[in-house]
């Protein structure tokens, strides 16, 4: 279950509409966005179509977010980012996602533009249900 407490591993779903709260990489401001996340054979993973996207440019310079479980239950929790950049890491990640999603750009993606072209990135959550957000988080 790659650690994901049991509790929250109930929430989660192969395919969710989660948000995702981001420290910016320039300003360190909180950037809160809603985004696709997969979980499935037990990790999570954000997924776009290729191009640059913000948020994973502040996943990179500060890979502490927080991931908010919002469809059957209100959840934040605190977690790490890694990005992806590996050819083969990606790949591995892209092909359990196609062939395990129910989201039909996902399944029709041509997985070599994704590879090159991306941003992909696991997701660790780090802490069970938080009472109050950190107004900054490390």
């Amino acid at each position: 279950m790659n650690g994901i407490d049991k509790n929250i591993a109930e929430l989660l779903h192969p395919d969710m509409v989660v948000d995702i709260t981001t420290r910016g990489r320039k300003t360190g401001l909180q950037r809160r966005i809603e985004i696709w996340a997969h979980y499935l054979e037990g990790r999570i993973f954000l997924a776009s179509r290729p191009g640059r996207r913000s948020w994973h440019a502040n996943l990179i310079e500060h890979p502490e977010f927080i991931f908010h479980v919002k469809e059957i239950q209100k959840v934040d929790i605190l977690a790490k980012a890694n990005p992806l950049f590996e050819k083969y890491d990606r790949y591995q990640a892209l092909k359990l996602i196609k062939n395990e999603t129910r989201f039909q750009e996902r399944i029709n993606m041509v997985t070599e533009d994704w590879i090159l072209g991306s941003c992909i990135v696991e997701v660790f959550l780090t802490s069970t249900y938080t009472e109050k957000l950190p107004e900054t988080f490390s």
